[in-house]
């Protein structure tokens, strides 16, 4: 029961850095009068690969590019983590299904171009 436990504290820390991802992505170029919508879903369609899939629901984000951040650290850390290194097949789709342009411009950060869609997914695995 005890290895039990572990694997569950593994599995909610990973969760929490996930959703952190999400409710701290950074988005650049918003004013205040900007309130964008985002909803993420998390699976785990084969836990022996160890990989969480995550799809992100953007609505009412408009720009040339968006940012999206994955942050250095976990609350409790206080040293840089790099879970960016985790992050496999980041992609990016409007609601029609069509690919949209996505740049990693440095190890935490992913450019997103959604053109004239102002609601798209962005879908990526993480390994744990």
């Amino acid at each position: 029961m005890k290895n039990i436990g572990n694997e569950m504290n593994r599995i909610l820390k990973v969760c929490t850095l996930i959703a952190l991802t999400v409710q701290t992505s950074y988005i650049e170029g918003f004013g205040k009068d900007i309130n964008p919508l985002l909803q993420y879903s998390i699976s785990m369609p084969e836990p022996a690969n160890h990989l969480f899939h995550v799809t992100l629901f953007c609505d009412g984000l408009k720009g040339d590019t968006i940012d999206f951040k994955m942050p250095r650290w976990m609350p409790g850390y206080y040293q840089i983590m790099e879970y960016s290194n985790e992050v496999k097949n980041f992609t990016s789709y409007s609601i029609k299904g069509k690919d949209l342009t996505v740049i990693k411009t440095n190890n935490y950060t992913w450019k997103v171009i959604p053109g004239k869609n102002t609601s798209f997914n962005i879908s990526y695995d993480v390994f744990s």
